[in-house]
Formats: structure tokens, C-alpha cells, sequence
């Protein structure tokens, strides 16, 4: 985490604004403190397809918001970058315990 924020702040706050920012912040501290204990728990690779699939779901239902309101709608970034983070936190330990 504390080698995460420094490393993506640059990008979002490019791209995004400090309330992006702030999302995706928010969504990989909510799962970072119980994913390690979970990733011990679940089958790996399990955990790693749910991760991605939440990640892939997310930017989906994104892109069909945009598709339908014909253009892109500041407010379903939040969501995105919540669950795309959360899904990052998921994933990463899963993928720490099954390589060697």
C-alpha cells in the first residue's frame, strides 16, 4: 500500500481528480487488510478469477453506461476505479502464494 499510492497518485491525478484518486484508494485498503487472511484460506486460483472478474465486471458495466448515455459520465468512474482497486488487492496475494 504504502508503495502503491506514490506510484498510481501521478497517473490518476493526470488522468482523474483528487476524488479519484481517493476511490481508489479506498477500495484496495478496504480489501488489503482481509485479503492475505483470505488468500490463505480460498483456493488460489479461485481467488484470482474472482478478482479478474470483478475487475473485468466493473469496467463492463462501465463501458455499457457510456455506451447508453452516449458518452462518458464522470460519476461511474468511482465505482470503477473502487472495484477495479478492490480487485487488484484480491489478486495480487493469490498470485504471491501460487508462484514459487
Amino acid at each position: 500500500m504504502a508503495v502503491l499510492v506514490p506510484v498510481v497518485r501521478p497517473f490518476i491525478l493526470f488522468i482523474g481528480s483528487p476524488e479519484l484518486l481517493s476511490m481508489a484508494v479506498f477500495g484496495i485498503s478496504m480489501v488489503a487488510v482481509l485479503s492475505g487472511g483470505w488468500a490463505e484460506r480460498v483456493e488460489h486460483r479461485r481467488m484470482m478469477v474472482v478478482a479478474d472478474v470483478v475487475r473485468g465486471g466493473a469496467l463492463a458495466v462501465t463501458a455499457a453506461v457510456w455506451l447508453a448515455a452516449g458518452g462518458p459520465l464522470a460519476w461511474t468512474l468511482f465505482p470503477a476505479a473502487f472495484l477495479v482497486m478492490g480487485g487488484i488487492a484480491l489478486y495480487r496475494p493469490a498470485m504471491q502464494t501460487v508462484l514459487p
